[in-house]
């Protein structure tokens, strides 16, 4: 029997230990660019967590990640929403 599962995936968010310092670390540069080469490919939107430092966002941007949260744009909050 042969599955075929379909997953509408609109976005990919990349865990903070991806982005720490991936300025200075080409091995994480490598697999992150990697990633958004295939989401730029699917139509698949890519996040970045934890972005503290400008030149962290600089290279984020160099590699194709479009989104990015995290202190460099402003302290964690979060809300009671029910």
């Amino acid at each position: 029997m042969i599955l075929n599962l379909h997953f509408d995936i609109d976005i990919i968010k990349l865990d903070g230990s991806l982005v720490k310092n991936i300025d200075k670390d080409l091995d994480n540069q490598i697999i992150v660019g990697g990633i958004a080469y295939i989401c730029q490919k699917k139509g698949i939107k890519l996040l970045a967590e934890m972005v503290e430092t400008k030149e962290e966002l600089e290279t984020l941007k160099k590699l194709g990640v479009s989104y990015a949260q995290g202190f460099l744009f402003g302290r964690a909050s979060s809300r009671f929403v029910h």
